[in-house]
This record gives structure tokens, sequence and C-alpha cells, in this order.
């Protein structure tokens, strides 16, 4: 048996007549970049996330960037996120030309530590980028009226996260913008790279829509600004938005495969499980992350693998560890949780044509190494 971390063949073999059919109409379309299957996706998508306005880009990079050149903010901005997340987040705020905060995580949720947030804050912080980190929201209720009340923004970067809530309000709606990527193993993935921007300003809706068609305003060659190309074409719009009617059932599932894995986890002690979500919050389990001894991880995965158990890490450092990032000028030791997090985390295997029988097999694999104890 091999279970894998995330079985797209499966994903496709189901999909697979739709997705003949959306080819087919592309093809007889012959519109391969926007057009009208890209509106109406972006329509559909707006309508999901509960905002008026969705632009398609290029990925979730360009999403995140975009947003922030949306806001026209003046060099030598300073923009605080996570030191626990992807790279893109902070590669975005840099190719947007400003200057990463980073801040720790909580121990338990390993979201955004709102109060560092607020205690890193001065006269040239203007944005916040929670991230939605594993398919779990950030409470952004109180971060984003703080923010507001000095001056600020908050981007949502729930790249991970299509269709989790908060207050019955789903990411992309909780903030001032939100930045979606669609890249294939997302819980809502297209079948090569794509992203989304959505929001409820229409000023900042044109802009983005202008900064990712090279600055175009209305009229063809009539360049206003200096933008990009970012922009999500015809074939993977017509695949989202395919994808998108399935969205709330295969979310359902992964919250199902998450209490399956926790009920099947919970005796063991030297595991530490993700939390489970509070009435007011709706995770959607982009990746299931357990926590094992730092001494133990590895040994663990391979083990796993041997059986034919996928797994991956999420991540293996934080950003401040990175070699690309030493110029920011933090080091070890000074995002503690995220230090330690990083060595213990083990991902699971997790979408939503997982089967009881494999979840079943993993839990008893865990526990079988566990009470081994085998570095």
């Amino acid at each position: 048996m091999t279970i894998r971390f995330v079985d797209l063949q499966a994903e496709t073999r189901f999909l697979r007549a739709q997705m003949l059919r959306a080819w087919e109409a592309t093809l007889d379309d012959a519109t391969f970049v926007g057009g009208q299957a890209v509106h109406i996706f972006e329509e559909h998508f707006a309508q999901y996330c509960g905002v008026p306005y969705a632009v398609g880009c290029g990925n979730g990079t360009d999403a995140i960037e975009l947003a922030l050149r949306a806001l026209s903010l003046p060099a030598g901005t300073k923009v605080i996120t996570s030191a626990l997340t992807f790279v893109a987040t902070v590669e975005a705020i840099e190719l947007a030309g400003y200057t990463p905060i980073l801040v720790d995580c909580d121990v338990n949720t390993y979201l955004l530590n709102i109060d560092q947030v607020l205690a890193s804050w001065d006269n040239l912080v203007t944005v916040v980028i929670p991230v939605h980190l594993f398919g779990r929201p950030v409470d952004l209720g109180q971060l984003v009226s703080e923010v507001h009340r000095r001056g600020g923004y908050v981007i949502e970067d729930a790249c991970q996260a299509h269709g989790a809530t908060v207050k019955s309000m789903r990411t992309g709606a909780l903030a001032d913008i939100g930045c979606f990527s669609f890249f294939p193993s997302k819980n809502l993935g297209a079948y090569g790279d794509g992203g989304a921007v959505v929001t409820q300003n229409s000023l900042w809706y044109e802009r983005i829509r202008r900064l990712g068609n090279h600055g175009v305003n209305t009229q063809k060659y009539d360049h206003r600004i200096v933008g990009r190309n970012s922009r999500l074409d015809a074939l993977q719009a017509r695949i989202l938005t395919v994808k998108l009617s399935f969205l709330e059932e295969w979310n359902e599932r992964r919250r199902r495969y998450a209490d399956l894995y926790r009920a099947g986890l919970h005796h063991l002690s030297d595991v530490i499980l993700p939390p489970d979500d509070p009435p007011h919050i709706r995770s959607v389990y982009h990746v299931f992350p357990i926590r094992v001894p730092a001494s133990l991880r590895n040994a663990l995965q391979q083990f796993l693998n041997n059986v034919g158990i996928e797994t991956n890490i999420h991540y293996p450092r934080p950003i401040h560890l990175l070699p690309a990032f030493r110029h920011l000028g933090y080091a070890a030791g000074s995002f503690p949780v995220a230090e330690t997090v990083t060595e213990q985390f083990l991902s699971l295997p997790m979408h939503p044509f997982l089967t009881e029988t494999q979840i079943e097999f993993i839990c008893e694999n865990i526990t079988a190494f566990m009470r081994r104890k085998r570095p």
C-alpha cells in the first residue's frame, strides 16, 4: 500500500470527464489568457469568499505582491508577518519593495502572535500580513480594528485556507485584502500555477487588475502605470470553476479526517496534535502537522516511508534561518517558538481522497513506532 501525501491522481480520475470538457471548451473558444472564462471564475470566487471583487493572477506570491503594491505605500514601509510561513509571504514583501518585520508564532495554533505584532509596531509599519497557516484561520477581529486605528492595513495570506471561516465569514473577507494561491496541491488547486486577490475596495480592485496586466487602463496599449504580467489563463480558470463546486464537500472531508487522526493518535503522550477548533473557527486542514520530539522526527518519517506512507515537513526552518533572509538580521533564538516547532513538525497525508482504512493504517504505524521510541 502506498498512501500519497496529496493524491492528485485520484482527484484527476474523479474529475477527468469534466476536465476534458474544460480543455475542449478552451480549444473551441481559443481565448487562452483572460477572457470570459476568467471573468466567470472571478465572479464565482468573489461570491464564494463573500466579497464583491476578485482578480485572477499568476500565483499566490504575485497575489501578495500585487496587494501590497495596490496600497501605494511609501518607500521604507515595514510589513509585519510571521516567522513561520512559506517563503513566498516574505518574498512578496521584498519584491514589492518593502521591509519584512518578523514576529514569532503562537505555541498552540502556530499562527501569528498578535501581541508581538502590536509590540513590534513603529511609525514605519503600515501593513500586517497574517498567514492562515495549514488551513487554520487567524481570528482577525481585534487585530484589524487596532491596525486600522493606527492607520495601517491588514492583508490576509489565505494561500492555505480556501474556505476557512471565522464567525461564519470566509477567509478573504476578514481584512482589507485577501490573497490566494491555486497551486495544484491546495484545497482549491489549478492544474498549473494560479492565484487571486479579493477585496471589498473598488479602488484597490481596479489598481490590482491594472498592475497585473502591464498597467493597462481600459483600452489596449493605454498603459497608465508600470505593472507586470501576472494573469490567470482561461484553462486554469475553467478548471478552478469546476473544482470550486466541490470545495465545501472536500473541506468537510478534511475536517472529518482530522477528527479521525485525533481519535487514532490522542493516546500518544509524545505526539502533539493540531488543536481543535473553537466554536467560532472552522479550519480546512490544508496540512495536518503533528509534533514529535525532534530526536525522533526524522526516524519516524523514514519508518512511515518504509511502510508506504508519504509525509512532509512544513517547514524545516523558519524564515529568519533561511540563507535568503539572513540580511534581515535575525539571529538564531530570535523566535523560539517557530524554531522549536519546525524541528518537531511532521505533516501527515491530508487530501479529500483518503479513506478511513488508510488513516487507521497511518495511526497504527505511528503508534507502533512511538511505543518503541526508536531514534
